[in-house]
């Protein structure tokens, strides 16, 4: 995975075209390492689980069309199977390979906000801060562009 680290929304992250396979004719599913929900570590139904947690989400994908300086935004809308809170992660930048090449991006999670720091293709590593402090995440998805939604897995861990 190229990874990078993005310290304000206006920063260029180098990396592979995101989510390019958003303009294909087929789902392409980015395998990850397996996850399983660990209750033990869930926090409750509403509001961001305890971390560490990993966890399947569900969601959507949405594409905006290039504005008149060419740049296109990438949502995705998470949903975690443990919480009622969703995860939203937006990527802008410029259309790339029928992706999004990221320019800035911005990621919430409950109270918790924060940036994209690494991807590759729909790989996605984020730090989210709030008033309880900071959470990494890591999503692996697969998405079906034509039908604009996304399954996959999400982990996060305390981050310092």
């Amino acid at each position: 995975m190229s990874t990078a680290p993005v310290d304000d929304v206006s920063g260029s992250l180098e990396s592979p075209a995101l989510l390019a396979q958003l303009s294909s004719s087929a789902a392409t599913s980015y395998s990850g390492a397996t996850t399983t929900t660990n209750p033990s570590a869930a926090g409750p139904a509403s509001g961001v689980p305890t971390a560490p947690f990993q966890t399947s989400v569900s969601g959507t994908v949405a594409t905006s069309a290039p504005d008149a300086n060419g740049a296109s935004q990438v949502t995705l809308t998470l949903r975690p199977a443990d919480t009622s809170t969703p995860l939203q992660i937006r990527i802008i930048g410029p259309a790339v390979n029928g992706g999004v090449e990221m320019r800035s991006s911005a990621v919430s999670f409950g109270q918790l906000a924060g940036q994209v720091t690494a991807l590759d293709g729909s790989n996605i590593g984020a730090l989210v801060r709030g008033p309880t402090g900071s959470l990494s995440l890591t999503m692996n998805l697969s998405l079906d562009p034509n039908a604009g939604t996304l399954t996959g897995q999400l982990s996060g861990s305390a981050a310092q």
